[in-house]
């Protein structure tokens, strides 16, 4: 549901912490079963992350009301890889080679615990500069409220061809689709909800490409204009066709 996010001092660590009220979505006053389940599993799934490129999950909780759903996590001080990417344009090939490295590192642990995150892209990846002067950096992935649950008992433990049939389906595009169209394999699109129970690790690959082409161009390796599903299915179609340009081409006629 909407949430607002703000900072707050942990009484027991005595430290800063980002705190996120989430209220109950589609004007009601309360929270549905399936949103209780979606909260859970999200709680569940951050639980088990432990990576230093993934914001630290300290809590969560319903207040005294059960009106607010309580988030209590590490404090992100920086700006998204979307807001470094307006402000300073492609990013160079160093940059880029490491954020691949620290993101296909998150992959493998989260994918490894049988968790898809099902919505990565710039926006939800966190940058951070050191303020000692040193220029030295770090990312960390946020906002995993689309993720997978871990898996049943009975799935798989995981990897790139795990499945996990417990996937909230309200996407951040659409209520029938989980994640963001831009960024979505066609598979994801193809059949709307019904595609979800058939998504595994490579849905979050894909996105992972589509991020690191959009860093180091500044444009999607397909148009990037579609608006709804069919239209973005409509132009993945196309897109598997005929390639994009490949992304050293695109920075080298940059450089020119």
């Amino acid at each position: 549901g909407p949430g607002v996010g703000g900072r707050a001092t942990d009484p027991g660590w005595k430290q800063l912490v980002a705190m996120k009220a989430v209220l109950p979505s589609q004007g009601t006053p309360f929270f549905g079963n399936d949103e209780q389940k979606r909260l859970k599993r999200e709680r569940v799934a951050m639980q088990r992350i432990n990576h230093p490129n993934v914001v630290k999950f300290h809590d969560a909780f319903f207040d005294e009301s059960k009106l607010v759903y309580m988030m209590v996590m590490e404090l992100a001080v920086g700006v998204s890889l979307q807001q470094l990417l307006d402000a300073r344009g492609p990013l160079p090939q160093p940059k880029l080679t490491e954020i691949a490295a620290k993101l296909l590192s998150v992959l493998a642990e989260l994918h490894s615990k049988n968790i898809i995150h099902l919505d990565i892209k710039p926006h939800n990846i966190m940058y951070y500069e050191a303020e000692d002067g040193t220029g030295a950096w770090t990312i960390k992935l946020i906002d995993f409220g689309l993720a997978r649950a871990p898996s049943k008992v009975g799935e798989s433990s995981g990897g790139v061809g795990a499945h996990s049939t417990d996937l909230t389906t309200m996407g951040t595009q659409t209520q029938s689709i989980a994640g963001t169209l831009l960024y979505m394999p066609p598979e994801q699109l193809s059949s709307g909800a019904g595609a979800n129970s058939a998504l595994d690790a490579r849905s979050d690959i894909f996105a992972v490409g589509v991020t690191l082409y959009q860093l180091g161009s500044g444009r999607f390796p397909h148009r990037g204009e579609c608006r709804t599903a069919a239209a973005a299915l409509v132009e993945l179609q196309g897109w598997q066709a005929e390639p994009p340009t490949p992304l050293d081409q695109v920075v080298a006629a940059m450089d020119t």
